[in-house]
Parts: structure tokens; sequence; C-alpha cells
């Protein structure tokens, strides 16, 4: 089995995103939680990945970036400052804001693919997506987070992509048993039930933030795009 400091470096491959759900139902402890989990987490991604990490809510924006991202985000300070004027409202729109994620990228890979000769891999980077939530989303039909997941999943192998090239990790907070039922569907059912690549991993935890493993903070970062963290 690899060291932790060994399998932490496969973070130099991808581009890690972070999606905070900032809705009502995350205000207090939640809120508290994700924001000590991040800290705990971020500077073992910036140490293997010195573009830092990406940090997207579902709702707040960075005025000064198209996609309203926080990018390259390397010091838990810097989470924290990004963190202070959030304030947790509304509703749950995950399904909606991946795609808003997931659409330039996917259009930035397709045009890779097709300009790449057989015996080469695409210049498109692979990201890790890591959404912290407390809730099932709320998205209209159109927006819904099955079907997005789903469709991405299906174009990636219409592309013959990397295996590891889109990995979405869901990492719950709080104890709602009827999101972690939800979360667990996207793990071990939707590609099978869709017959499309396995791209979801789930965690949720139950203790203090500050208390997080060290194999769990493994399972978080790599979950979705290394199997051998999946089912742990």
């Amino acid at each position: 089995m690899n060291s932790p400091e060994t399998d932490y470096a496969l973070l130099r491959r991808f581009d890690t995103i972070f999606l905070i759900d900032d809705s009502t139902s995350m205000r207090g402890q939640n809120w508290h939680e994700t924001l000590g989990a991040l800290v705990n987490i971020s500077p073992i991604c910036t140490k293997h990945d010195p573009d830092g990490i990406d940090i997207y809510f579902l709702k707040h924006r960075n005025p000064n970036d198209t996609q309203g991202a926080f990018r390259m985000v390397t010091t838990p300070q810097s989470v924290e400052n990004i963190f202070r004027p959030v304030y947790p409202h509304g509703d749950t729109p995950i399904g909606a804001r991946l795609k808003e994620i997931l659409g330039p990228y996917m259009e930035d890979l397709a045009e890779s693919l097709r300009h790449r000769r057989t015996d080469t891999n695409s210049t498109v980077r692979p990201i890790n997506i890591i959404v912290i939530t407390d809730g099932k989303p709320t998205d209209e039909l159109e927006n819904d987070l099955v079907a997005t997941i789903a469709a991405t999943a299906k174009q990636l192998d219409n592309w013959g992509a990397v295996k590891w090239q889109v990995g979405i990790q869901f990492f719950q907070v709080g104890d709602d048993k009827d999101v972690t039922k939800y979360l667990k569907y996207l793990d071990d059912n939707l590609a099978g039930d869709y017959g499309v690549r396995d791209i979801i991993d789930t965690v949720t935890w139950d203790k203090d933030p500050g208390e997080l493993s060290a194999n769990t903070i493994l399972k978080v970062v790599l979950g979705a795009v290394d199997r051998r963290y999946d089912r742990q």
C-alpha cells in the first residue's frame, strides 16, 4: 500500500474544484464544519498542486471571475477570507451550478479531443470536483442533477476520454438520512442505471472537522478519481 504522501501526489494530475453549498440549511454548525473541513483539506491539495484549488459556491459569486469562481486558492487564510462574506440562503441548485462548471470544461475537452492524434492524450487537464453539501438538490427538471451527471458520463464514454477525466465527490455534512440515501444512490446505482462510466463517489463524516483522519481526507480528495478509495 502506498503512503499517503505518495497517494496525494496524484493530485498533481488534476485541477481540484470545491463546490460549496451555501443554501439556508447550511447555516450554523454545518457551515462551521464545512469551513473547518476545507481549511484542513486545502493545504494538502495545494502542497501537491502549486496551482492551488478553485472554490465555487452554489449562489455566492466572485464578481471578478466570469464563472464566479475563486481561483488558485493556496492557503487556509485565503479560504477563511473567501468564506467570511458568504451568507447561506435560499435553495440548493447543485445540478444547475454543476452544469455551469462542466459546460465550458466539456466544450474545451471536446475541442481538444477533436484535434488530438490517435496516440496522444487530451491536453485538457482532468478535473476533480468536490461538492460539500448537507441537502438534496432542489433544481428544476432542466437542471436535474442525475440527468446532468449521466449526460456528462455518457459524453466522456462517447469521446473515449480517460477514465479519470472527470470525477465528482459528494462530501455530506450533517446527518440527514434522506440525503445519505440519495447520495448513496448517486455513488452505487446511477452508473448502472444509465449504462455509463462511474464518475461519482460519496463520503460522510460525523466528527469535528479537526478530527478528520488521514484516510478520510484521502477519500475526499481522491475517491472520485482513484477507485482504491471508493467503497472505503
